[in-house]
C-alpha cells in the first residue's frame, strides 16, 4: 500500500495507515478522546466520592516535593 506522506506528524506509521484507511474521525475519537473522557469522568467520581468542594493542591504539592527529592 503506497501511502502519501505523513498528515498526522508524531503519529505511529500503523496508526496513520488505519486513520488513512478508515478515513474517519471516529479513529481518532476513539485512540485520544475516549481514554481522556475515561480520567476525567474516573477523577469526577473520586472528589465526589469524597465530597471533596475542588481538587486538593496541598497533596499535590506534597506528592510533587516527594518525586521531586527522589530525583534530586
Amino acid at each position: 500500500m503506497n501511502i502519501p506522506i505523513n498528515p498526522f506528524p508524531g503519529l505511529s506509521r500503523l496508526l496513520v495507515v488505519e486513520c488513512l484507511k478508515l478515513k474517519r474521525t471516529s479513529t481518532l475519537l476513539m485512540v485520544f478522546a475516549l481514554p481522556l473522557l475515561v480520567v476525567l469522568f474516573s477523577t469526577g467520581l473520586a472528589v465526589k466520592s469524597q465530597n471533596l468542594q475542588a481538587f486538593d493542591h496541598q497533596a499535590w504539592q506534597r506528592w510533587w516535593m516527594g518525586v521531586m527529592a527522589l530525583w534530586s
